[in-house]
């Protein structure tokens, strides 16, 4: 986790006071496959467990780019820090989580709409034996109107050791809205 708060520092600079922070909340289906071995996780060998998963994330982004005249379009990359908590719910078992991240973004406006798509990185928390994982997402969402936004993202958590000394891989879907404050 402390490497994680460090990466997410350095790869953001400087502070900026353009940045705005903005609020996210979403759900998520989340599948998780477990195994001793890498190689039994992998090839999952059992059912997966399934979650579901809701997180509050604060990120400190760049302000909006303006919507732009007829027929031009701008892009602008961008690297955004990430703060998230969440839980993720299942059957028989439900675990809280924290952590941090940084999104490299690739902004795009035109006359017509604003989106922005990014890969994130993530280090995150999990449980009371706080078990650390890494995850990794490919997203995208679309601002409304002004910071506001609608968005998802594909991702996959990868937990070298849970609780019971075994190692878990997860696929997550998630669907989310974002809001400055």
């Amino acid at each position: 986790m402390r490497l994680a708060c460090v990466l997410v520092l350095l790869a953001t600079g400087t502070a900026n006071a353009d940045r705005m922070p903005v609020l996210s909340l979403g759900g998520a289906v989340d599948m998780r496959f477990h195994g001793q071995t890498w190689d039994h996780a992998a090839n999952k060998d059992e059912d997966p467990s399934v979650f579901g998963d809701t997180r509050l994330t604060l990120a400190f982004e760049d302000r909006p780019m303006p919507m732009l005249p007829r027929g031009v379009v701008a892009a602008q990359g961008r690297l955004v820090p990430e703060l998230f908590v969440g839980a993720a719910l299942g059957e028989r078992l439900g675990e809280a989580y924290a952590g941090a991240g940084v999104r490299g973004e690739l902004a795009l406006a035109s006359w017509k709409m604003r989106t922005s798509m990014y890969v994130a990185a993530r280090g995150l928390v999990i449980g009371s034996p706080r078990d650390a994982a890494g995850e990794f997402a490919l997203g995208q969402y679309i601002l409304l109107r002004g910071a506001t936004r609608f968005g998802w993202e594909g991702g996959a958590v990868v937990r070298p050791r849970d609780r019971q000394g075994g190692h878990g891989l997860d696929a997550i879907a998630r669907l989310y809205v974002g809001w400055s404050i």
